[in-house]
């Protein structure tokens, strides 16, 4: 019974100690998964270290590497054709502009985009390059392609005559980044109004700033499409600058581009109307824009038909409503215009935020592939394989060459096994050299 009772007490140890057994057991079972699975990486890196795996290795490098350069030539092409530079001039700045496309978080290709379109237009590299990065950081903001972006800066700047510069670009970034960050319309909409517009808005002394304003106002109020908005605003600056025109040449009466009448004294009479004078304007001594400002000032204390009156004779009878749409909010108007002439550095802090992006991580993974792969396709290590592959395979079609005799289909045997023993002998010296300081 004593003894009964001291091997009942014994048996939680000897439980616990089998416990400890069989987990040394599992130990040993899951150090010797783990020894197999070491062995076969081991056998998997000997592998892709091996002849075949260095020419499969080899081959995709070079396939990414060729489609890579002959995206790039094209693109280099591109602007060599239009500039006094060989292609080869364009590759030697390859460096600069993948620096540059790591800056900006875009593609290599999108920089070449951009800058070909400066160049065609008479500008230097230099001078292209650096119209190009203000032009992709407002297509990072907007969501442009680059050649949608250099459309867009480009009627803005050539139609206000500004300067092709840095600065100009810059100027005009800044401008849209700021009223899309105030207003219910964004950088693309006000560009594509823009487009519309710049041109005749210029050629009546107005600001960049307070057209644009206008465009945002007139987008914000009326949620139609920017295209219409850009329309509205031209088709009201071309009846002004008809009327300038009429009166310059002592007449009366003619019609805008949609074939409205125009008559210059009631035009003048409604603005009396309103306490607008319209006499500095004619006189070529103010702009358009001030006309607009102090008619929207004055608006709201109008009676509803002496402002439908008023927008008729600026605006004829189809861009009537649009027109009241930017003339009732005076106090956002003169909002718009302040923010627009303190705009600077508005489009570089909301470009900083677009680098955080996953896009524009995986742009930059691209192109550091991109030059990998370049490089590694004039790599010495892999010209010295390619080297030894081409000697192999001279000896192989050596041996091939010399079997002669004995029916087609026999030769053809002979030469498939002279083959296929030549390249694994071959592969075998290769793979021992490779493995052989593992």
């Amino acid at each position: 019974e004593d003894l009964l009772q001291q091997t009942k007490s014994m048996s939680p140890s000897l439980g616990q100690m089998g416990d400890e057994i069989q987990k040394t057991g599992d130990a040993f079972d899951l150090a010797a998964a783990k020894a197999q699975e070491f062995r076969s990486l081991k056998n998997q890196v000997l592998s892709f270290f091996s002849i075949t795996g260095a020419i499969q290795l080899f081959r995709q490098a070079v396939q990414s590497a060729f489609e890579t350069v002959k995206d790039l030539d094209e693109a280099m092409t591109e602007i060599a054709v239009v500039s006094e530079f060989s292609v080869n001039d364009m590759w030697s700045q390859l460096p600069r502009f993948t620096d540059n496309a790591n800056e900006l978080g875009l593609s290599i290709r999108d920089v070449y985009d951009a800058t070909t379109l400066y160049v065609q237009q008479g500008l230097n590299l230099n001078q292209s390059l650096g119209l190009s990065t203000e032009t992709l950081k407002m297509a990072a903001i907007a969501g442009l392609d680059a050649a949608a972006a250099t459309d867009a800066m480009t009627s803005a700047l050539r139609g206000f005559n500004m300067e092709l510069n840095e600065d100009s670009a810059r100027k005009v970034s800044d401008i849209y980044s700021k009223l899309a960050a105030i207003t219910a319309s964004d950088v693309e909409e006000l560009s594509t109004a823009m487009s519309k517009t710049a041109s005749i808005a210029h050629s009546v002394n107005m600001e960049f700033e307070t057209t644009a304003s206008f465009l945002a106002q007139g987008i914000e109020t009326t949620r139609e499409a920017a295209e219409t908005i850009g329309t509205m605003l031209k088709t009201v600056i071309g009846r002004f600058s008809e009327v300038k025109s009429l009166y310059s040449e002592g007449q009366i009466t003619g019609a805008d581009e949609e074939g409205e009448v125009i008559d210059v004294n009631k035009v003048q009479t409604a603005l009396r109307s309103a306490g607008v004078s319209m006499t500095d304007f004619l006189a070529g001594k103010e702009g358009l824009d001030q006309i607009f400002l102090r008619l929207a000032e004055r608006w709201n204390d109008l009676d509803v038909l002496t402002q439908r009156y008023i927008a008729t004779m600026a605006a004829g009878s189809r861009q009537q409503s649009r027109f009241i749409a930017i003339m009732q909010d005076y106090s956002k108007t003169t909002q718009l215009i302040d923010a627009a002439y303190n705009s600077a550095g508005a489009s570089q802090e909301q470009f900083e935020k677009t680098l955080d992006s996953l896009q524009a991580k995986l742009t930059r993974l691209k192109n550091a592939w991109d030059e990998f792969t370049m490089g590694l396709s004039n790599n010495e290590i892999i010209g010295g394989v390619v080297t030894v592959l081409t000697e192999m395979l001279k000896v192989v079609n050596e041996l091939i060459d010399g079997l002669s005799g004995g029916s087609g289909l026999v030769k053809s045997v002979l030469s498939l096994g002279a083959a296929f023993v030549g390249l694994k002998a071959g592969g075998a010296i290769v793979d021992k050299i490779l493995k052989s300081d593992f």
